[in-house]
């Protein structure tokens, strides 16, 4: 829907049975970034995706 996305990921493993939590993310100010915007104001209004994507 918006082309190739660059992210960036941490993983911090958890105790539980080889569980690990994974949160991804993007650089601050890059084309990735614009273009994950996208998709987030389809389902939020232009506040909350600032406030999360800040």
């Amino acid at each position: 829907m918006v082309g190739t996305l660059h992210l960036t990921y941490e993983a911090l493993e958890l105790p539980a049975d080889g569980l690990a939590l994974l949160a991804y993310g993007t650089e601050p100010g890059s084309d990735s970034e614009d273009k994950l915007r996208l998709p987030a104001s389809w389902a939020a209004s232009d506040s909350d995706v600032t406030d999360v994507l800040s």
